[in-house]
């Protein structure tokens, strides 16, 4: 434990090195692979630019194009493949083999919708086979109880298939211990009313490590779709609190450990509630800093809802003369006046910031749930 805190101290001390004296030290890499889907989410903020990209003659980074823009990028400690639906690629395996022979990556996370049973299964199961000292995270999306789950995926028997997915998942569990599941849950009006039955059910019902819910974020593709407001956020906050304590001593005891994972959530919920209520940051995004984004053509952002500042097939696939160049820059001062409730940028912003990682760690729970 003591040897993780001070690996994350040697990140904070790194990532503001770089905020101030503009170095490269990128820390974790966005990359959505594919604009493929099989879903088209009303809460989707990505679900315009899938549309947008549909039927263009091969708008997707080769393995090889890959290869190249992994060799730019140095060492990397976290990689978030996205999409679309990530499992639909069918080199997914090879991708996240290249990022770890290629820039050392120790930890993978890979959301998808869980639909493809068979396919998300056996894909991930080449993913263990070939990377057994990666840490794999596979967060699969359940929005609701089975009526409001489907409504919002659009596609009858969606809910099925999750359940399906999760338990082929953690049949892969067996004998290892670098894979982790979690349920991921979008909040919006139309289901902040369920996510405790939700979240009960997970608990009682699911062979997962997690359940977490966050604030829908961006434009959704359906406008009809809002946030919940920061009342209404705040109250959900209070009674998944103890939801998380259940889960954190699941998964790492009843110790020191457990205590601040809790304490941490508690304290980016609060975020959310200050972001709901039209609030800045309390503390300096990481975008364009320790977190950067690739898109599946090879745009570079600095934030998943931002623009984008370059291509790397226009930059002989050098990453970094994009990240560091004057259009970047530009987009830096654009986006220190933003706040948003995304949790892929906010979650490791609060563990590179030493005043937030204090905060977070004050932030006391409740009671216990059975």
């Amino acid at each position: 434990m003591i040897r993780s805190y001070l690996n994350t101290l040697v990140r904070m001390l790194k990532g503001t090195y770089g905020h101030y004296r503009r170095r490269f030290v990128l820390d974790e890499l966005i990359f959505a692979i594919t604009y493929k889907c099989n879903f088209r989410c009303g809460q989707c903020y990505y679900a315009h630019t899938m549309d947008a990209m549909a039927g263009r003659d091969a708008p997707e980074l080769s393995l090889d194009e890959i290869g190249q823009v992994c060799s730019s990028l140095g060492r990397l400690k976290n990689l978030l493949i996205s999409g679309g639906e990530p499992f639909l690629r069918d080199d997914l395996p090879e991708i996240c083999e290249l990022f770890h022979r290629r820039n050392k990556i120790c930890h993978i996370h890979l959301p998808t919708n869980g639909f493809y049973t068979d396919r998300i299964v056996n894909q991930a199961r080449v993913i263990l086979e070939k990377l057994p000292h990666v840490n794999l995270t596979i967060g699969l999306a359940l929005d609701g109880l089975e009526e409001n789950h489907d409504a919002a995926r659009g596609v009858q028997g969606s809910f099925v298939q999750v359940m399906e997915t999760v338990r082929g998942l953690a049949g892969l569990k067996k004998n290892r211990d670098n894979l982790e599941l979690y349920t991921i849950t979008v909040v919006t009006k139309n289901n902040i009313g369920e996510v405790i039955g939700l979240a009960e059910f997970v608990k009682d019902n699911l062979p997962v490590d997690g359940h977490g819910p966050s604030p829908v974020r961006g434009i959704p593709y359906d406008t009809r779709v809002l946030p919940p407001d920061y009342k209404e956020w705040d109250a959900l906050a209070r009674q998944l609190m103890p939801y998380h304590r259940f889960w954190n001593e699941k998964t790492s005891g009843s110790g020191l450990r457990s205590f601040l994972a809790t304490n941490r959530t508690r304290y980016l919920y609060r975020v959310y509630t200050r972001v709901l209520q039209g609030k800045k940051l309390p503390f300096r995004c990481q975008a364009g800093n320790g977190i950067g984004v690739l898109e599946p053509n090879g745009d570079v952002k600095l934030c998943e809802l931002g623009e984008a500042i370059g291509n790397v097939r226009s930059a002989h696939y050098d990453f970094r003369e994009i990240w560091l160049s004057a259009e970047a820059d530009r987009e830096r001062e654009r986006i220190k006046r933003c706040a948003c409730t995304h949790a892929c940028f906010l979650s490791p912003s609060i563990a590179l910031s030493l005043s937030a990682m204090i905060k977070s760690s004050f932030c006391f729970t409740t009671a216990k749930i059975s």
